[in-house]
Parts: C-alpha cells; structure tokens; sequence
C-alpha cells in the first residue's frame, strides 16, 4: 500500500554482492545502504554501498557483482573506497573500458555493413557484439572523434539502441521484439511525474543522395505533408537512403513523453520496456532510460522513461 515502506529486513529482500565468487556481505544486517544506477547508452553503471566498519577494504580495480533479490544486475570495478569511523563505503563501476572508448581518433569508414563496424568497434575494446541494424556506409569520415561520439551518432542516425552492458556492444533496433518488458501499476506507486512536450512536428522527412550509377542527384520522401525533415549524405542506394529517412523521422518524433517514478522494490532494467497501467491516457508502452535502486530501511525503484 502506497505510504507504507516495510523495513527491508522484513521485506527479506535478499543482496549479495560477490567478490571473486564469494559473497562480499557475511551478514545482511551490515549493510546499511545500497545505491545502484541502471544507465542506457554508454553511461556507467554505478554501484555504491556502505556497509558496517567490519569489512576489509575491496581491492582497487576488484571485480564485484550484483544480486538483488533473484536478479543478477552485473559486474562492477572497485573505482574508490572511504573508510570512517563507523562505516566502510565502496563505490564500483561497469566502465572499465570507458576511458578508451572516448578517446579521440581519426580515421575513415569505407563500404562497410554497419553491424562489421559495430563489430570491429567492438573487438577494438574487448567487448562483445550484439547488432541486428541492416545498414551500409559508404563513407564515414571518423575525425578527431571517439569512438563513443561516433558510436552515439550512428545510434541516432539509424534509430537504434546503444548500450554497453556486461561486456557486450549492443547496437540493436528500436523495436519491441525481444525487448524485455516491465509493468508499472499506478496504485503501487509511491509517486510519479509525466511531462508532455512539444517538438517540431514533422510530417515527413526527404533524403537527399547522388547516384554513382547514373551520375545525378536523387531524392526519396518518407511520410506526407509540411514541416519536412531534409537530410543529405552518403547512401548507398534508393532504399539505404529510405531506411534513414524513416529512422531519422522517428527519431525527430520521440520523446514527446517523458516520466519517472518511483516504486517499491520490483525488478525494472535500463533499455527495456516499461508498461504503464492505469494511468489514464499515459497507459502505454515507454522506453526505460535509466534504473535506480536504493536499499536502506526500504527498498525502492526510480524508473525514469519515455515515450516509444
């Protein structure tokens, strides 16, 4: 019931945090508080608790992984440890590849599928690769760029989901098919805030390509009617260039809808969807942007999103 947060012993939600396979917590009681933040795209996940002054310190560098109640939310690396007089706080973070990812690089994409450059992107980093994207560069200038900008670009450009998780590269489309989903029932929730926006409302979007073939500049229309998205670029052919129109113009569209609420401990997860229920004419399906739990007395869930 709304209001009533049960103490979280009582709520006997289970946490354990493992380190080199062996649980880091002897006894729930010593933990005293627990922070985890779900990002989407290639923020950080990050993992902060505090625990009773009983503890030796994790290693630098240690890797840690998370379980609340049956879920497992990954693995973190120790970045920084505070030890007081009464309590020993550790803060741990899934990018141990970020740094690189960000470092600036010039260089040029030529005749590649996307998902083969997803794929080298993502071997050039030790991760993993998830890419369902059909798409194909003719030429993609990488100046003075990281690999993350270029990588968030291309997300947008094609209208796909990127984000790093557990080692994997996951450049996939923004679609519902296989995407996890989590329900959200007003009643159950403790509070929660929906905005509406208003963005340009473009009706359609035309692509602007030269073809290679017949040496003339072509155009392809998606959608109908004024204001008209224009874009221009490389394309490989009439239908690369329509498949763009189309991602660009749904990408231009979203987001009109954005929310965040908060919920008793339940497990929700950044890039998945969240349905909501009874919440009058914003029941519907949303993305979920960014996930976070904390435990202490209670556990509790804020879910931020938006709309799909």
């Amino acid at each position: 019931m709304v209001g009533q947060l049960l103490p979280l012993l009582d709520r006997k939600v289970r946490v354990a945090i493992l380190a080199n396979g062996i649980d880091f917590l002897t006894n729930i009681k010593d933990l005293v508080s627990l922070s985890f933040v779900d990002n989407i795209g290639a923020l950080s996940d990050e993992l902060t608790f505090k625990v009773t002054n009983s503890y030796f310190r994790p290693k630098p560098g240690e890797k840690l992984e998370l379980f609340i109640g049956l879920a497992y939310y990954g693995s973190f690396v120790v970045k920084e440890t505070i030890r007081s007089k009464k309590f020993l706080t550790v803060k741990a973070t899934s990018a141990n590849f970020g740094d690189k990812l960000k470092e600036k690089k010039s260089r040029a994409w030529d005749k590649i599928k996307l998902c083969d450059l997803i794929a080298k992107i993502a071997k050039e980093h030790g991760l993993k690769h998830k890419c369902d994207v059909k798409g194909y560069i003719v030429h993609l200038a990488q100046e003075n760029e990281s690999d993350l900008n270029l990588l968030l670009k291309l997300s947008k450009q094609y209208h796909a989901r990127f984000n790093i998780k557990n080692g994997t590269l996951i450049f996939i489309n923004f679609n519902l098919d296989g995407v996890p989903s989590f329900v959200a029932v007003e009643s159950e929730c403790e509070s929660y805030s929906i905005t509406h926006t208003t963005k340009p409302a473009y009706k359609s979007c035309k692509a602007i390509w030269h073809s290679t073939k017949e040496n003339k500049t072509k155009e392809v229309v998606v959608g109908k009617g004024e204001p008209q998205l224009k874009l221009k670029g490389n394309y490989k052919n009439e239908a690369d260039a329509r498949e763009k129109a189309k991602a660009a113009l749904k990408s231009v569209t979203q987001g009109t809808i954005k929310g965040r609420l908060k919920i008793y401990g339940q497990e929700f997860r950044a890039g998945a969807i969240l349905q909501l229920v009874g919440f009058m004419e914003e029941d519907g399906k949303y993305n979920i942007d960014k996930v976070t739990h904390t435990i202490n007395n209670s556990y509790t869930v804020e879910v931020e999103f938006s709309k799909i």
